[in-house]
């Protein structure tokens, strides 16, 4: 059950940021800076530990799939 909640709350966070991420104001911010400020918003919002590096490398979109 609590493996379910975590899950749960990731995936939550995961489109929440995803969102984020394409409507963002600063276009020219990198992929770095936007996922560290949001690892502790997560962190927060969703009650889930999620590192900067894999909100950057697993959960934003890839080069030449986004707006960048």
């Amino acid at each position: 059950m609590a493996a379910e909640n975590a899950s749960k709350r990731n995936l939550e966070a995961r489109a929440w940021v995803v969102t984020e991420w394409a409507s963002r104001r600063n276009k020219a911010e990198s992929k770095a800076s936007f996922a560290s400020r949001h690892s502790v918003l997560i962190k927060n919002r969703f009650n889930a530990t999620v590192s900067a590096e894999q909100i950057k490398r697993e959960w934003l979109p890839k080069l030449g799939t986004d707006s960048r």
